[in-house]
This record gives structure tokens, sequence and C-alpha cells, in this order.
């Protein structure tokens, strides 16, 4: 009859005749590659909000406050101030899942040696588990995350909504305004002093104006119309403000009936005088007002779509990424159910198994226990 074996000549469980491990805490740490994109971009968001409220201050300052100016004054730092944000917000996204992918990259086993449960958990026989650390944190199992939809590429394409969206309608803007002629065909021009004969055909009352170049020089002037009734003031206001190239329209002259007139001006030296069409300066308010619309549209939609595909991006590829992770764990709890355990530690046999035979912790090596005989019984050889 085989005695039983002692327990230092049993095989040693996986992992307990290697020390413990334990994380190192003084060794020279490895240069952590740097985040993208830099610091310094912050600066960059928070400038533009500053640089566009200067350029609104020093538009509506100027000496002429014309349409477009006030609305450009007006407008680009409200602009400005919401591509702050969005810069801002987006260095911060990048860069916030930029550092979680490079901190899972420098920690990617979840459970590391030594630690509870881990494979150095336990010493020799006899000698009791070795606690390492802290409790792990909890499982995350690894997944590939080019897999993760949508790609990161739709943060940039939000990014870019913004500042894409103000050069479209910067864009459509100057495209609707350079359409058409910025100034009418003068009927006559003269310069200081002279006469400018026109003919005014049916249904034209009020639409032939008078210009005047340089436009700080349209509150003196000195003109008077021949043809007209003399009864009547030959002058009325033209119904809009406009002024290109140096010329602006003063006023609106009237021709109450078809036939010739003549304009006589007697102003200033280096002051110039001409008739023309008011149509031409209507037509060019009405293409500058459509302009000034496709930059607000188009500008208002590239600043509510940007942040928009940001968030649902963010929102969708997070549920992605937890979708992943789940498959990941179900996948890893599937393969882990035929894999042996780590063996128990051995200790003196406990009695029979439950209905007789060997005990089952020395069943693996080969090794019968035979229970003792009943009282009064003689013991089996």
């Amino acid at each position: 009859m085989s005695s039983p074996p002692s327990p230092s000549s049993l095989p040693a469980p996986h992992g307990a005749g290697e020390p413990p491990v334990r994380p190192s805490r003084g060794g020279p740490a490895s240069p952590e590659p740097a985040l993208r994109p830099g610091k310094h971009w912050y600066w960059v968001g928070g400038l533009v909000f500053p640089a566009t409220l200067l350029f609104g201050v020093l538009l509506l300052s100027g000496e002429e406050d014309t349409p477009p100016e006030i609305f450009f004054g007006i407008v680009t730092p409200v602009l400005g101030f919401i591509a702050s944000l969005v810069v801002l917000l987006v260095v911060f996204l990048v860069r916030a899942g930029r550092e979680a992918a490079l901190r899972r990259a420098r920690y990617p086993h979840p459970y590391p040696p030594g630690a509870h449960g881990g494979p150095a958990a336990h010493g020799a026989y006899g000698a009791g588990p070795v606690h390492a650390g802290p409790p792990p944190p909890p499982f995350r199992p690894r997944i590939d995350r080019r897999a993760i939809r949508p790609r990161p590429r739709w943060f940039w394409i939000g990014g870019l909504c913004v500042p894409g969206g103000i050069a479209a309608g910067a864009l459509a803007m100057w495209a609707v305004t350079a359409s058409g002629s910025a100034l009418p065909d003068f009927a006559g021009q003269v310069e200081s002093r002279g006469e400018i004969a026109f003919e005014a055909a049916e249904g034209e009352d009020g639409a032939w104006g008078l210009w005047v170049s340089p436009g700080d020089a349209s509150h003196h002037y000195d003109c008077t119309v021949e043809g007209s009734d003399p009864a009547d003031h030959p002058f009325s206001f033209p119904g809009l403000s406009y002024e290109s190239d140096g010329w602006r329209l003063v006023d609106a002259i009237d021709t109450p009936v078809p036939g010739e007139y003549t304009l006589v001006c007697d102003g200033d030296p280096g002051v110039s005088y001409a008739v023309g069409d008011i149509a031409t300066a209507e037509a060019a308010n009405s293409r500058r007002d459509s302009g000034l619309w496709a930059l607000l549209l188009l500008s208002l939609a590239g600043i509510v779509a940007g942040p928009v595909v940001i968030v649902v991006t963010a929102v969708r590829r997070g549920r992605s990424e937890a979708r992943l992770r789940e498959e990941a764990g179900r996948e890893a709890d599937g393969a882990s159910d035929g894999r042996p355990g780590p063996a128990a530690p051995p200790g003196p046999p406990a009695g029979p198994a439950a209905g007789g035979g060997a005990d089952p912790r020395y069943r693996d090596h080969g090794i019968t226990i035979v229970p003792p005989a009943p009282e009064g019984r003689p013991r089996p050889e």
C-alpha cells in the first residue's frame, strides 16, 4: 500500500513558485508622446473673439457708417465669439479622446500581475495570499478602436462646419454683389460748375438722380433744374442711401412731365456732379441685401451644424464603443469557460468524498485514500 505524498512533492499551482510581482515605482518613466492638437490651440481659439471684436469696433468707428459697415461691425464679433467657443470645444474633445487612448495603451491589462486575483496573488503552499496593491479597476475588455463608428474624422467635419459656413456665406455675398453694375451710365458729368442736359421719358418721374463725388461733399452743393415747374422743389429724397466708387446718390430729380431738363450746378472746386438713373442703385442695394442674407443664413447654418455634428458623433461613438466592449466581454467569458483555473493549495484530507472513494483533491495525481473501516471490522489490506 502506498503512502500519501507530502505537500512538497505535489506540483505547484501556476505562479506559486514565482515571487510576487509588484508594480515598479522608482524606475525611469518612458517618455510619453505629445498630445495633438497642442495646448497653444486654446490660445488661438481664445484670441479669435478679441480679434473680431476689435475689427467690429474699427468698422463702427469709421467716418462713413454705411449699412455694410454697420452690419459687419455687429455680426463679426458675434460670429467670432461663437467661433472661439467651437475651437475651444473641438480642441478639448480631441485632446481628451487621445489622452484616454494613450491611457488605455499604457495600461492594457485590467489585472496587473500580483494584484488581487492575478496569477501571482498566491505564494508557495502555506505562504498565504500576497496583496500587491489596491483592488483592480473594473474589467474593460480591449477592443479595436478602428471598429468604432462613426469615424473620428466627423469631429473634424463638425469643427469645419463653422468656418466653412462663414466662408460659403462670404463667397455667396461676393458673387451676388459683384454680378451687376455698381454705378449707372451717367447722362452727363461736370466738375465744380456747369450744365447737364438730359431727357425724361413717359413714366420716368423720379427715375433720375443727382450724383456727387466725393461722397462727403454731398451736403455742400448748389444745383437747380431748368425745365421743371419753378413752383416745385426740383429735388426729393430718393428713398435709399447708396454710395459706390466715391459717388453718392444725393437726391432724386423731379420730372413730372416728359421732356428735356437741364441740371445747372455751381459748386466748390474739386466736386463733381452727374445725372444718372436710380434703378441701378436700387438693383445694387437689392443685391447687397441678398448677399447679406446669404452670409447670415449660411453662417448660422454652419454655426448650428458644427456643434450638432460633434455632439451626435460623440454620442454615437460612445454607444458603439459600449456595444463593442459588451461583445468582447461576452466572447471573453465564453472563452474562459473551458480554461482550468489555478489549483487550490493542498491541505490535510477532510475525509472521504460523498459516497466513498478517493479524495477529489488527490484524484488527479493517481493517489487513492482508503477510508477508515467501521469500528469492530478489520482494516482491508
